[in-house]
């Protein structure tokens, strides 16, 4: 991966700005002015965006600190929380691009349908590049497509390992992972891409909000727990913490009857993220941070 990311972004920029090039020689450049909606007169269009891109960014967030297991140890916390940062700033760049490329090429599309193409960029730049359009979406697959393999088994894997008492290799979780992706390709599974970033911002978002109101409030401010040297000994800590399960499980429902139709699917992330630390708070405060370890903390937090 190291030697993917350090050469292959090179070549992907070399390649984005001569799309980018060949895109304004040959279509006239779709301004901001001009990226208007499809459907003016629906008020839902703006909250469909923002699920949309809700899902995406923290999804490259969590990418991105995932890849800063790749970095030098003594970057520390800061140093990972920085790449993070930048990688969210660039996906937030690749998007702003995303939507001029999408605007440029959408009214020269003529066959199939305009949406799903011009929002494709595997198609875009073939369009607009030809061979060399091939070669850099065969580029940029090969670079998205590693690091969602590695991150892939590796969810799988720990998963796997915390429910079943034998464990699965990752390298078989990765094999699994690609042969999937191949299966998914051919039924055009671009055209699922709301459904599944409103899935990935009803499991992660509400995830990273959970951990985030555990630190920064059950913590920091009710300071059940340690906020330096967090113990992760097994023989120390328990298994589950009934609080951020419970809080995740309940937020996770109501979020997937959003997907199920029961309320718009463009709420459904937003909700759930909000929830989600809420109700955990709330356990935790009620429990009295007890189940952070295998001592009782409400004695301790008493005392």
């Amino acid at each position: 991966m190291n030697i993917l990311q350090r050469f292959g972004m090179p070549i992907f920029l070399g390649l984005f700005i001569l799309g980018i090039f060949m895109l304004s020689q040959g279509h006239a450049i779709a301004g901001p002015g001009q990226w208007v909606s499809l459907t003016p007169d629906d008020p839902t269009v703006m909250w469909q965006a923002f699920s949309l891109v809700n899902g995406q960014i923290v999804f490259q967030a969590l990418l991105a600190t995932d890849y800063g297991r790749f970095s030098r140890p003594q970057i520390g916390y800061k140093g990972t929380a920085g790449i993070m940062f930048g990688e969210m700033i660039m996906i937030a760049v690749v998007l702003i691009l995303g939507s001029l490329l999408a605007f440029t090429v959408y009214p020269s599309i003529s066959q199939g349908d305009p949406v799903l193409y011009s929002t494709d960029p595997g198609f875009v730049f073939a369009m607009v590049m030809g061979f060399l359009g091939v070669v850099f979406a065969i580029i940029t697959q090969i670079r998205i497509n590693v690091m969602n393999l590695y991150s892939g088994s590796l969810a799988f894997s720990n998963t796997w390992d915390a429910f079943a008492k034998r464990p699965i290799r990752r390298n078989w979780w990765m094999v699994g992972l690609l042969i999937l992706g191949i299966a998914l390709y051919p039924v055009n599974v671009l055209q699922y891409t709301d459904t599944f970033l409103a899935v990935t911002g009803i499991m992660t978002n509400t995830w990273i909000f959970i951990l985030l109101a555990d630190y920064y409030v059950c913590r920091k401010v009710f300071k059940y727990a340690p906020t330096e040297k967090i113990d992760y000994d097994e023989k120390v800590i328990r298994d589950w913490n009934p609080c951020g399960m419970i809080a995740m499980g309940v937020a996770v429902i109501i979020g997937g009857l959003g997907l199920a139709g029961m309320y718009p699917i463009y709420y459904a992330s937003f909700i759930a993220m909000f929830i989600g630390p809420i109700l955990h708070v709330l356990l935790t405060v009620i429990t009295k941070g007890r189940f952070y370890s295998l001592v009782d903390n409400a004695a301790k937090h008493q005392a």
